[in-house]
């Protein structure tokens, strides 16, 4: 009964290779670095393959230390914003091409 219950509530999740998703950090970190404001999922990252119908392969980067494969239960689509500002571009001084960020940073700290 209570099982039945349970399962009606359930919704499978089904991801296509190709499509973004997020990861639940919350297995990767350690005990001490679980706190209130960490991020609780990571990503987005790509869907390579699917060796079964619970289970999901990655394309994770070589930073991360943990196994490709993950349980459908630590991932959830991933939703790119529409309305998000693009990324600003490099600061630059007119008539200071070629010159290092760094060093203009560093000269305006010196004046």
């Amino acid at each position: 009964e209570r099982k039945a219950k349970l399962d009606a509530g359930r919704v499978d999740t089904v991801f296509k290779v190709g499509d973004q998703v997020l990861l639940r950090t919350k297995e990767l970190l350690d005990a001490a670095d679980i706190g209130k404001l960490r991020p609780r999922w990571d990503g987005p990252f790509t869907v390579a393959a699917c060796p079964s119908p619970n289970a999901y392969t990655l394309a994770l980067p070589a930073r991360m230390q943990c196994s490709r494969t993950v349980n459908v239960d630590r991932l959830k689509p991933f939703h790119a914003r529409v309305d998000a500002p693009p990324a600003p571009g490099p600061v630059s001084d007119p008539g200071q091409e070629g010159e290092h960020e760094v060093e203009l940073l560093l000269n305006r700290t010196e004046k």
